[in-house]
Protein backbone atom coordinates (compact mmCIF):
# COMPACT_ATOMS: atom_id res chain seq x y z
CA UNK A 1 0.00 0.00 0.00
CA UNK A 2 1.28 3.52 -0.98
CA UNK A 3 1.92 5.88 1.86
CA UNK A 4 -0.57 8.77 1.45
CA UNK A 5 0.99 11.98 2.08
CA UNK A 6 -1.03 15.52 2.99
CA UNK A 7 -0.27 18.97 0.81
CA UNK A 8 2.70 19.92 2.35
CA UNK A 9 3.15 23.87 2.99
CA UNK A 10 6.45 24.16 2.22
CA UNK A 11 9.83 22.13 0.88
CA UNK A 12 12.53 22.24 2.68
CA UNK A 13 15.69 22.45 1.07
CA UNK A 14 19.66 23.37 1.44
CA UNK A 15 21.16 26.61 0.51
CA UNK A 16 23.67 25.75 -2.03
CA UNK A 17 26.66 27.03 0.39
CA UNK A 18 26.13 24.55 2.83
CA UNK A 19 25.57 21.53 0.06
CA UNK A 20 28.66 18.82 0.33
CA UNK A 21 26.64 16.33 -1.61
CA UNK A 22 24.20 16.64 -4.54
CA UNK A 23 22.85 14.40 -7.12
CA UNK A 24 23.80 14.77 -10.48
CA UNK A 25 20.22 16.03 -11.47
CA UNK A 26 19.57 18.52 -9.08
CA UNK A 27 17.76 21.72 -9.53
CA UNK A 28 19.83 24.86 -8.80
CA UNK A 29 17.97 27.54 -10.18
CA UNK A 30 15.29 28.65 -7.02
CA UNK A 31 15.97 30.60 -4.20
CA UNK A 32 14.39 29.92 -1.11
CA UNK A 33 11.08 32.49 -0.22
CA UNK A 34 12.41 33.99 3.06
CA UNK A 35 15.89 35.18 3.11
CA UNK A 36 16.40 34.87 -0.84
CA UNK A 37 19.55 32.62 -0.81
CA UNK A 38 19.86 29.83 -3.73
CA UNK A 39 18.98 26.42 -2.99
CA UNK A 40 19.35 22.58 -4.76
CA UNK A 41 16.27 21.27 -4.99
CA UNK A 42 16.58 16.95 -5.15
CA UNK A 43 14.88 15.09 -8.24
CA UNK A 44 12.04 14.17 -5.71
CA UNK A 45 11.64 17.88 -4.56
CA UNK A 46 11.02 18.84 -8.52
CA UNK A 47 8.85 16.30 -8.72
CA UNK A 48 6.48 17.36 -5.68
CA UNK A 49 7.07 20.87 -7.23
CA UNK A 50 5.57 19.76 -10.78
CA UNK A 51 2.65 18.33 -8.46
CA UNK A 52 2.32 20.81 -6.27
CA UNK A 53 3.45 23.99 -7.88
CA UNK A 54 2.31 26.48 -4.81
CA UNK A 55 4.18 24.67 -2.07
CA UNK A 56 6.80 27.43 -0.69
CA UNK A 57 10.24 26.81 -1.24
CA UNK A 58 12.37 27.18 2.46
CA UNK A 59 15.47 26.73 2.73
CA UNK A 60 16.48 24.34 6.30
CA UNK A 61 17.57 27.47 7.75
CA UNK A 62 14.81 29.71 7.64
CA UNK A 63 12.70 26.61 8.47
CA UNK A 64 13.54 26.77 11.89
CA UNK A 65 13.12 23.27 13.72
CA UNK A 66 12.36 20.67 10.61
CA UNK A 67 12.85 17.63 12.55
CA UNK A 68 9.54 16.55 11.79
CA UNK A 69 9.35 18.15 7.94
CA UNK A 70 12.31 16.02 7.09
CA UNK A 71 11.36 13.20 8.52
CA UNK A 72 8.08 13.55 6.40
CA UNK A 73 10.10 14.41 3.64
CA UNK A 74 11.72 11.10 3.99
CA UNK A 75 8.44 9.87 2.88
CA UNK A 76 8.94 11.08 -0.56
CA UNK A 77 9.38 8.68 -3.40
CA UNK A 78 13.36 8.15 -4.27
CA UNK A 79 14.48 10.18 -1.37
CA UNK A 80 16.49 7.21 0.06
CA UNK A 81 17.60 6.31 -3.53
CA UNK A 82 18.79 9.90 -4.76
CA UNK A 83 20.75 10.31 -0.95
CA UNK A 84 22.81 7.09 -2.54
CA UNK A 85 23.29 8.61 -6.17
CA UNK A 86 24.72 11.67 -4.35
CA UNK A 87 28.24 12.91 -5.21
CA UNK A 88 30.71 15.73 -3.88
CA UNK A 89 29.87 18.92 -4.33
CA UNK A 90 31.80 22.18 -5.36
CA UNK A 91 29.44 25.19 -4.18
CA UNK A 92 31.42 27.58 -5.75
CA UNK A 93 31.00 25.93 -8.95
CA UNK A 94 27.24 25.28 -8.41
CA UNK A 95 27.82 21.96 -9.88
CA UNK A 96 28.94 18.29 -8.52
CA UNK A 97 32.38 17.48 -8.77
Amino acid sequence: MKKVLEAPAMLVVMRVAQMTKAHPKTDFTHRCARCHEPVGIFPSGQRLLREQPNVEIVCDGCAGDTTAIMLAGEALPGVRQEARESVDFDFTKKQPS
